[in-house]
């Protein structure tokens, strides 16, 4: 077997970026910024480095196109980023209401866009003009498999993902002002897990924003099956409302905090596995660089934690919800307990049905068999299972 393929992105761009992400964010706190300020400190902290690290690896296609589907191009795409904001803000639930604060600089940014159409159509960008082209055979939404129906479905990843993501930055940051200020015994634990989250949620934003190929981080494919989009957008409002609080309700009313409310070394070490398995989480978005998004292959990452498995992140998150809701709580009747249990089971089923269509997906790229290979035999979870298979040939 040869080695691992190479990464798509240098390890150094990400950790670039989150050195300087981190930075900003520290220098904004220490300087008792507004979450506002903080929120874009910690946004341009992260991108500005990685975007000029990347910049022009890829000349950009030159695409002639006509001033209609310019114009139409950049109305569809305005209308589609409003009506996500608005569909979360709406049925988004508690999640989905930290869209809200985006939707005035959005209704600005489409009256922006639409005025720049209109006098400039054919400088409206090709994968925007595409749109424009794609919608203008409304059959071919079903058939079509060319460049225009790439460019369709990636322009909705991102109008669902971008709204969601800067605004859950927005939150955490709010929700990190807010603990900074505290006395609890678990301040160690909430205000790292806060900027965790922030700075992932952050990279996650960046990624949305920088589908260009002068990065070279413009978008090789999409996911084309109803799975794939369903057990992704299932993880996100408004359909999370339903999966998560509604069909598979999980949390109780404790969590490890209440459970080992004394700070004793058990509470400590169980705060501190939490902590391990987010920044791990975490690593693995800063890893993407300007990449990051759902949905799309943007280039095949083997760096950082997916140099041990697949999924690092989906591992992870997962892992730290069982740990964090803890629905084995001496406090849950013997039938709340398995209720509570096969419901996050039924999550963690939805995030493998999630994996598994990313992969079929991915598997149209060589890269990805390559790696998919590699790890086979090379992963963390492959060495350790050779390790025991010795170990059982040692002792026969």
């Amino acid at each position: 077997m040869n080695g691992c393929p190479a990464t798509a992105v240098r390890p150094s761009v990400g950790g670039w970026g989150a050195i300087c992400a981190s930075g900003a964010l520290a220098v904004g706190v220490l300087a008792s910024a507004r979450p506002e300020v903080l929120f874009v400190a910690l946004i341009l902290g992260g991108a500005l480095p990685m975007w000029l690290m990347e910049w022009r690896r890829a000349e950009p296609v030159q695409v002639e196109h006509s001033s209609r589907r310019g114009l139409s191009g950049g109305l569809t795409v305005s209308l589609m980023m409003i009506g996500s904001i608005w569909v979360q803000q709406t049925f988004g639930g508690s999640q989905g209401a930290s869209v809200a604060p985006l939707m005035l600089p959005a209704l600005i940014s489409v009256v922006l866009m639409v005025i720049f159409c209109l006098l400039f159509p054919q400088k409206v960008g090709a994968s925007i003009a595409s749109v424009g082209e794609f919608i203008e055979s409304p059959v071919a939404i079903v058939s079509r498999a060319g460049r225009e129906r790439i460019n369709m479905l990636g322009w909705c990843v991102k109008c669902l993902f971008l709204p969601l993501m800067l605004g859950s930055t927005l939150t955490w940051l709010q929700g990190l002002f807010a603990e900074l200020p505290t006395q609890s015994m678990f301040v160690w634990f909430s205000v790292p897990m806060a900027a965790m989250y922030a700075i992932d949620t952050a990279f996650a934003s960046i990624g949305y924003m920088s589908t260009t190929r002068r990065l070279d981080a413009h978008i090789r494919s999409v996911d084309n099956t109803w799975l794939g989009w369903l057990s992704a957008l299932s993880c996100y409002p408004p359909l999370s409302v339903l999966v998560f609080d509604v069909w598979l309700i999980y949390k109780g009313s404790n969590d490890w905090i209440e459970w080992l409310h004394d700070g004793t070394f058990p509470a400590s070490l169980w705060g501190g596995a939490i902590l391990l398995l987010t920044g791990i989480y975490t690593w693995a978005t800063i890893a993407f660089g300007p990449r990051f998004s759902n949905l799309t292959n943007r280039g095949i990452i083997t760096h950082g934690p997916y140099r041990w498995g697949k999924h690092p992140a989906y591992l992870c998150k997962n892992l730290s919800w069982w740990m964090i809701s803890v629905p084995f709580l001496p406090s849950l009747s013997g039938g709340q307990t398995l209720a509570h249990c096969l419901s996050l089971l039924a999550i963690n089923g939805i995030y493998f049905v999630r994996a598994r269509t990313e992969e079929r997906h991915l598997l149209q790229d060589s890269v990805y068999r390559q790696y998919s290979a590699w790890i086979a035999e090379y992963g963390l979870f492959a060495r350790v299972l050779q390790m025991f298979r010795r170990r059982a040939g040692d002792s026969v």
